[in-house]
């Protein structure tokens, strides 16, 4: 097995990420806040090459038993008979009409939400027929209708852009937005040349500050436009200026419909790209959709605690700085307190966190490596760090983290994904982002690139997919059931806070894992979540429909709640770090053909 040196080092930053907003119950926002910048950076890149942490544990998913956890439904669901010890579902595809995206939230005003959460700078409509679409990583939310005179809309996120669209076509054929980040001190016109135009003709492709290009309808303060245009003359003709558009990069430069650039001066850190075209996509109020869009400020909405991946770890870590959360952030280090490979004492990590008013976080190309069991990755950093006093500083450098496969522990606790080493060094501001990245992990020994992780549902928890997230309790009990059906039953196991044998917690492991031996697959259906909170303390209740597939290819369907606890990350004063976790359970078997929609709207009651 390989192993790498440790440079522990003070990090900084932040970018929004991963977390998915839940249908009424908002999680905090993984944001730019509080985070200090290290007075001395390492000069040393610490090398290490991780691998990819998406395995596919490909097997089929354990029969779940229901055991003392898993009992008690309420008389609600009456005509149920309880569920058998061999039955608790597994994860597998949730098919979308099972459960709606995530990132779809419903009309209904934010409750109660870990850390000092803020409301989304977009109310929540009355409107039953408009949605709000809300996306953490990339800090943007909209409104849109759903339908409109027979029309349906629906909404996709694939990485950095999101499409609405009529369902009766693809969504690559809708209006679509993208969103890019940038320096804050950075005009948009710049960062428009930089990262759009890189590798163009400034002669041939022009950007131009612009008007509001959505005339007649209200923009919010503080928004301000470019668009990429191209050389023309008078005697122009259609042809001509398809000919001068192949020039530069499209749909960018369109000269057919309606494109362009916004930046929010309030929050310069990001740019978005708009793909409107000739049509017109309600949002609600007699605006078009465009006209909605808010950039939302960091640290002021989201939670994050996301485990899935490299990526995710990291902005997971400076979320929970940006939070002053340094409990949390301290949990994603591996290394024990002092040693050759771990952190600092925890006091004096926390200490070095204490001037930095935001960061943010570009990330560079994963690196992997495989080592006897192990997965290592590797990943370029570069942060833009605001300090006490208005000073930017910026730092490039390399974290290693480190995973032992999931699907070969099997013994409590579970060991998850986390930060092995880091080396930062600080840079002179105005530098070339792309460049720091392509070089801030030349030092660490080679690796493959990580393939990009594909774009799931976010309800999909297949064990092609690796998903151990506690951004929120719809994102935990996913990530149980994902690991179900990986038969990761030390991570399924994980999930529960409650002590084995407790009241209300698990069976001792042993009795755990043998539940799930008949389970070939199992669905998740989440209803409408409850939350709660009592002197620091955050509750959340989880109707859910289970649908198991077992060995003996039955099909068996249930209806249950489940209850989660988390206290409130910024009271936690001292690790270790107590995460959102699952404090007991109540599933029954109903009939195959039940109405479960029914049922879980009154299990939890």
């Amino acid at each position: 097995m390989r192993r790498f040196p440790l440079v522990v080092l003070l990090s900084v930053a932040l970018l929004a990420g991963g977390c998915i907003p839940l249908p009424a119950v908002p999680t905090v926002a993984p944001p730019v806040s509080p985070i200090e910048v290290p007075t001395a950076m390492p000069t040393a890149v610490s090398a290490a090459v991780p691998t990819a942490v998406t395995t596919t544990v490909t097997t089929t998913v354990p029969t779940a038993v229901l055991t003392a956890v898993l009992t008690d439904v309420p008389t609600a669901v009456a005509a149920a008979t309880q569920a058998p010890a061999a039955t608790l579902p597994a994860a597998t595809t949730v098919p979308a009409a099972t459960a709606p995206a995530a990132t779809v939230t419903p009309e209904v005003a934010p409750a109660a939400t870990p850390g000092n959460a803020a409301q989304l700078p977009m109310p929540a409509p009355a409107n039953p027929n408009v949605a709000t679409f809300t996306d953490p990583a990339l800090r943007i939310s909209f409104n849109y209708l759903r339908q409109d005179n027979g029309t349906q809309f629906d909404v996709k996120q694939a990485g950095d852009k999101v499409y609405l669209y009529m369902t009766t076509l693809p969504p690559e054929q809708g209006q679509w937005l993208q969103v890019y980040q940038k320096p804050p001190d950075q005009t948009l016109e710049d960062a428009i040349r930089q990262q759009v135009l890189k590798g163009y003709s400034a002669q041939d492709c022009l950007v131009v500050k612009a008007q509001d290009p959505n005339t007649g309808f209200p923009t919010p303060p503080g928004q301000v436009f470019a668009s990429i245009d191209l050389p023309r003359s008078a005697d122009d003709t259609m042809d001509a200026l398809q000919a001068k558009a192949a020039k530069c990069p499209q749909p960018y430069a369109a000269i057919g419909g309606l494109a362009y650039f916004m930046e929010d001066t309030a929050h310069p850190d990001r740019f978005v790209f708009f793909s409107i075209g000739q049509y017109y996509i309600p949002g609600g109020n007699g605006q078009p959709w465009q006209t909605t869009v808010r950039i939302l400020a960091p640290g002021s909405i989201y939670y994050m605690d996301d485990r899935s991946g490299p990526l995710e770890v990291l902005q997971s870590f400076f979320n929970a700085l940006n939070l002053k959360q340094y409990v949390r952030a301290y949990s994603y280090w591996i290394g024990a307190a002092g040693s050759p490979g771990g952190p600092p004492p925890f006091n004096q990590f926390q200490a070095g966190y204490s001037k930095t008013e935001s960061v943010q976080l570009f990330t560079g190309q994963v690196l992997g490596d495989v080592g006897a069991g192990q997965l290592y990755y590797s990943l370029p950093i570069v942060l833009i760090a605001q300090v006490t006093g208005g000073a930017v500083q910026t730092f490039s450098g390399c974290y290693i983290l480190h995973l032992s496969r999931p699907e070969i522990q099997d013994a409590p606790p579970f060991n998850p994904l986390g930060i092995e080493s880091a080396a930062v060094v600080a840079r002179p501001n105005g530098s070339n982002i792309q460049k720091l990245l392509a070089s801030a992990c030349a030092g660490s020994p080679g690796g493959q690139p990580v393939p990009p992780t594909p774009t799931y549902d976010p309800a999909y928890i297949g064990p092609d997919r690796y998903l151990d997230n506690r951004s929120g309790p719809v994102e935990l009990l996913r990530s149980l059931f994902n690991a179900i059906n990986s038969k990761q039953y030390d991570r399924a196991f994980s999930y529960w806070s409650s002590p084995a044998g407790s009241p209300g917690g698990p069976p001792p492991y042993a009795q755990f894992k043998q539940g799930y031996q008949d389970t070939a697959s199992v669905q998740l259906k989440t209803g409408m979540v409850a939350p709660g909170a009592a002197a620091g303390n955050l509750y959340y209740s989880v109707p859910v429909t289970l649908i198991a597939k077992t060995t003996a290819n039955a099909t068996q369907t249930f209806v249950g709640c489940y209850v989660l606890h988390l206290a409130q990350p910024n009271i936690q004063g001292a690790p270790p770090f107590q995460a959102l976790g699952i404090q007991s359970g109540r599933v029954q078997q109903v009939p195959n053909n039940a109405d479960t929609a029914s049922l879980m709207a009154m299990v939890c009651q």
